[in-house]
């Protein structure tokens, strides 16, 4: 430290001027990862608010798909749900849901039936759940059920997140809460079979 005071002008300058680029060095680098990690947050928000539309997206489709799935539904007799009565078809369904919905690390919260409509002479039974889990979970869901045969189809799609919305750097992936009606066609039953019952 004497050394220093006892050092020329210019030197203890070009010390000084070095202590300051160092701090100003310093300050850069601290400003940049925090924009960085900013930035990062925001694309990750942004990229979740693009799947959050898209599943609000299919929520103002269904009612068309679920016309167009009735339809093909009624062409091919192997895409009905079956079973010996409708309270084990029921049973089937609510089982069939839950598989699909583990598979997919979707919680269900619960799930009972839903009351049945007919459109075109077809029966439609169906069943009414409220799940949680991520976005990303819950769309793998959707998919899976309304890809599975015999068809299902969503007629009733709310979802909302249990997270207020904040500012603040979230510390893992929002939960969403999601409750849905689900329907599947009943096999029409044939004047000879009505009779025999």
């Amino acid at each position: 430290m004497i050394w220093l005071l006892n050092s020329s002008k210019a030197v203890q300058r070009t010390l000084a001027i070095g202590i300051l680029l160092l701090a100003l060095s310093g300050i850069a680098l601290t400003i940049t990862g925090a924009l960085t990690s900013v930035i990062r947050a925001q694309n990750s928000l942004d990229e979740k608010r693009q799947l959050l539309g898209h599943l609000q997206m299919i929520t103002k489709q269904l009612p068309l798909v679920a016309e167009q799935t009735a339809a093909s539904n009624e062409a091919a007799s192997r895409e009905f749900l079956s079973g010996e009565s409708e309270s084990l078809i029921r049973a089937n369904l609510q089982q069939r849901f839950k598989q699909i919905a583990s598979a997919q690390r979707v919680s269900v919260i619960s799930v009972g039936n839903a009351p049945d409509f007919v459109r075109n002479e077809v029966t439609y039974a169906g069943l009414q759940a409220n799940l949680s889990g991520s976005i990303e979970n819950l769309h793998k869901t959707l998919l899976a059920l309304e890809s599975s045969k015999p068809i299902l189809f969503v007629t009733k799609l709310t979802v909302r997140s249990t997270d207020g919305l904040s500012l603040k750097k979230p510390v893992a992936e929002p939960v969403l809460v999601a409750q849905l009606r689900l329907y599947g066609a009943l096999r029409p039953t044939t004047p000879g079979e009505e009779a025999t019952e």
